[in-house]
């Protein structure tokens, strides 16, 4: 006995299969559709399917036992997103710090606002991949401080410490500190 896959090819299942071939359609469908709407999610700024991306991941957690492939598929659908706007928000502020670099060695002094770094030094200012707007910049004694809200979107004043109560991987804002 077999059921039949996506691509037509047969997949065997044993003397039962009869039985499972529903379960493994449902499984099989309903992987196919996470994968597509993860994969559209992806196309866009975090901050704008993090809602979304939630739901799919609380739609998956709810699956029968049975649905094998999906359950391997999702473990956890919004971490490779969460990874991936981490990453982007570190580009940016690493974009934003030289370019502050830059500003100061031609003026002598960091600027008082981001906005003094466009069009000159950069064509626009990177946004913060966690709220899409700008990523929050202070003047500090000697150098500077600018960061991203983060996952949870508060702003903790630049606090880059994880969070051991919530999760190992789940940081608060995302700094970058220069003190020259």
């Amino acid at each position: 006995m077999s059921v039949d896959d996506v691509e037509g090819t047969e997949v065997p299942i044993g003397r039962l299969g009869f039985l499972a071939r529903p379960l493994i359609r449902r499984d099989e469908i309903f992987c196919l559709k996470a994968s597509q709407q993860s994969a559209e999610a992806s196309k866009l700024p975090y901050y704008r399917v993090k809602n979304r991306l939630k739901k799919l991941e609380k739609e998956t957690k709810k699956i029968p036992f049975y649905c094998v492939v999906t359950r391997m598929s999702f473990f956890n659908i919004t971490s490779q997103h969460l990874f991936h706007a981490r990453n982007e928000a570190r580009i940016g502020l690493a974009q934003l710090a030289l370019a502050l670099k830059i500003f100061k060695a031609e003026k002598g002094k960091y600027p008082d606002r981001l906005a003094e770094l466009v069009p000159h030094i950069l064509p626009k200012l990177p946004q913060d991949p966690f709220t899409g707007k700008d990523f929050v910049y202070k003047k500090e004694a000697e150098g500077f401080l600018v960061y991203s809200l983060g996952e949870n979107e508060i702003d903790e004043g630049g606090s880059g410490e994880w969070d051991k109560e919530k999760d190992y991987r789940y940081q608060k804002d995302i700094p970058w500190r220069c003190k020259s």
